[in-house]
């Protein structure tokens, strides 16, 4: 099962970088690595309905607000 990181603020996907693939960068609160920070992921492989999207190595899923 892959990591799940949660991010906060918008995504911006981007298909300019490499031919044929598609990342995204994302500020991220709880990155198993990185922590919180910004971050381009690797290969985005789907995206979801409620605004999360699955890549090569996570499953990145945005902050919501309890409020």
């Amino acid at each position: 099962m892959k990591p799940t990181v949660t991010f906060i603020n918008d995504v911006l996907f981007d298909n300019s970088m490499f031919t044929n693939a598609e990342v995204a960068h994302v500020q991220t609160v709880n990155h198993p690595t990185l922590g919180a920070t910004w971050v381009r992921t690797s290969e985005v492989l789907n995206k979801f309905e409620d605004g999360s999207f699955e890549t090569v190595n996570h499953i990145y899923t945005p902050y919501k607000d309890s409020v």
